[in-house]
């Protein structure tokens, strides 16, 4: 993967063909309705500002204007002041905020009347401060997974305030994988692939551990690919963990990228392989992993540990109880002799991403930023739960268009619309 370090022009909102106005609604003051998204890590190698550049490039081809700021104050004021901005969305992870100033940012952006919202992508049930931020600053909270939803409750959250929208997965062209495989001389395989950043508790040594005693005793040409580039916050574990699997004898059969490569690189070498491996170990804290969306639009079986990473997927992965090499192997052994099971798991791996492709949740992401932007424009609260917010504003509900209009939006062509019309109908 490679992130952007630069941030591009949003596009123009496009109701009725007039940019920057609405349909009956009061139009927004300066600025066609938009999103200013917060990340500190833009342009690192972070699974969050990752998130983050895949979300803003969709908002952006589905016609709303979106911008990006690093998190300083007055960066962000300035966004707002020149981008007329109604909605702040903060990119929530601990490690990436200090409480105390996150918070008087919040609280600075509410007084000039924007609705700041959040996605909270993992949870520290230690952490007081930070949570306590979470759930008296955010008007809306959008998380993962059931189980992150049920955590924000049992702090405070009401459940009316939070938002389960699953990450988005990555929607690719694959190419040949005989090609890919010649090309990285798999040989008679079987050829397992990992993909993730490079970390201790992702499970790496565990898997090529796996992969030596299946060489040993089942697979002899087997090869194992690891697609590991080092996190910014944790760069210095790469070389650690090359010079382990060399010097415990891992390191044959087992070819190691820690090069940051594009997405579409990575989806079409782990679509040659046979089966892709996710063996991380249980942490600490609840979270969802962006990498395994990665793994599923590479279409091809995935075995991950039975983790609250992976709690958001039931058999579109082979869950085991854990990151024990021991348990891999048999996993790795089982998929292997069952032609069937691996093709029912590729069919249900297709099904999920065309459900929860990019695409699909950037639309439900500008559902909410709609209504907030609306909630802002016509006075409602900032700060509050949106339906108690909704219910303060004395105009009526906001619409995008009427229900005789069609929407038309730069990055779709007319042929789509026209399908999606036939449908469902223009009001629909």
């Amino acid at each position: 993967m490679r992130s952007r370090t630069t941030v591009m022009a949003g596009r123009p909102f496009i109701i009725g063909g007039l940019p920057g106005t609405v349909s009956k609604a009061r139009p927004y003051p300066g600025s066609s309705p938009g999103v200013l998204l917060v990340i500190p890590s833009w342009g690192q190698r972070c699974g969050v500002a990752e998130y983050t550049r895949f979300l803003v490039d969709e908002i952006r081809s589905q016609g709303f204007v979106a911008e990006v700021a690093r998190g300083q104050d007055g960066e962000i004021l300035s966004l707002v002041r020149r981008g007329g901005f109604h909605v702040a969305h903060v990119q929530f992870e601990y490690q990436l905020y200090d409480p105390a100033h996150l918070g008087r940012l919040v609280r600075r952006l509410r007084t000039q009347g924007i609705q700041v919202m959040a996605t909270v992508h993992d949870f520290l049930p230690g952490q007081v401060a930070a949570n306590r931020l979470i759930k008296d600053e955010f008007a809306d909270v959008i998380v993962h997974s059931a189980r992150l939803r049920d955590e924000l409750e049992r702090i405070g959250i009401d459940r009316s305030r939070i938002h389960i929208i699953p990450m988005g997965c990555p929607k690719m062209a694959l190419v040949d994988e005989s090609a890919v495989r010649a090309s990285l001389g798999v040989g008679p395989g079987p050829a397992l692939g990992y993909f993730g950043f490079a970390l201790p508790q992702k499970g790496i040594i565990e898997l090529a551990i796996a992969a030596r005693a299946l060489r040993e005793s089942v697979f002899p040409h087997l090869r194992v690919f690891v697609f590991a580039a080092p996190a910014f916050f944790g760069s210095g574990y790469v070389s650690e963990l090359a010079g382990f699997l060399k010097d415990a004898g891992l390191a044959e059969g087992l070819v190691l990228r820690t090069d940051y490569l594009p997405v579409q690189e990575v989806a079409n070498m782990l679509h040659a392989m046979d089966i892709n491996v996710l063996p991380y170990r249980e942490v600490a804290y609840i979270g969802t992993s962006s990498a395994v969306r990665v793994l599923m639009a590479a279409e091809k079986p995935i075995i991950t540990t039975d983790i609250p990473y992976f709690e958001d997927l039931d058999g579109e992965v082979y869950k085991i109880p854990s990151a024990d090499p021991g348990r891999i192997a048999e996993a790795v052994l089982h998929l292997m002799a069952n032609p069937a099971k691996r093709e029912e798991m590729v069919y249900r791996i297709r099904r999920y991403v065309e459900a929860n492709n990019w695409s699909q949740i950037a639309r439900r992401h500008a559902r909410l930023y709609t209504r907030l932007a609306a909630l802002a424009v016509c006075g409602g609260p900032a700060g509050l739960a949106s339906d108690a917010a909704a219910a303060a504003c004395q105009e009526p509900p906001y619409a995008p268009w009427e229900a005789g209009d069609l929407p038309r939006v730069p990055a779709a062509p007319p042929e789509v619309w026209e399908r999606v019309v036939k449908r469902f109908g223009k009001g629909g």
